[in-house]
């Protein structure tokens, strides 16, 4: 054992914890979702045909930055997106979706549904598919 000065050292024998443990199985919130899934996740929308042009990768954002700690710099977003080699032909192109109007979705992404009534088709569009990768990212 190596011991620095000023160190506050502590030697615990027979350590206990004293306090209720659950353990669940199956899915669990709050899990961080890992990148194989949020880049399988992408691949699906498109092979499913929700993800067709770049301005969907707006929704996209909101989504990662809102429930999966992705930057919320766009463009550091898009770097991390390009690292995750995300094999789909709608690329995450910053200057495709950054300034993408939708007047309605600017609250938090858990409120969107509420607000179907109310979207034009550009945001219903953007709110499909937030819906979607939330569903397959099983973080709704």
């Amino acid at each position: 054992m190596v011991f620095h000065e000023n160190a506050n050292c502590t030697i615990i024998n027979g350590a206990e914890y004293h306090a209720p443990v659950t353990i669940m199985a199956g899915q669990m919130k709050s899990l961080p979702t890992t990148s194989q899934t949020i880049k399988q996740s992408i691949e699906q929308l498109e092979a499913d045909g929700i993800l067709s042009t770049g301005t969907q990768w707006w929704a996209i954002y909101r989504v990662l930055v809102a429930k999966c700690n992705f930057p919320q710099n766009k463009m550091d977003f898009c770097k991390v997106i390009d690292k995750l080699n995300i094999n789909v032909k709608t690329k995450c192109t910053y200057d495709n979706w950054r300034n993408v109007q939708v007047n309605h979705l600017n609250g938090s992404v858990d409120t969107w549904n509420a607000l179907a009534d109310n979207l034009s088709a550009t945001e219903n569009n953007m709110l499909r598919v937030a819906e979607a990768l939330m569903r397959l990212l099983k973080i709704q």
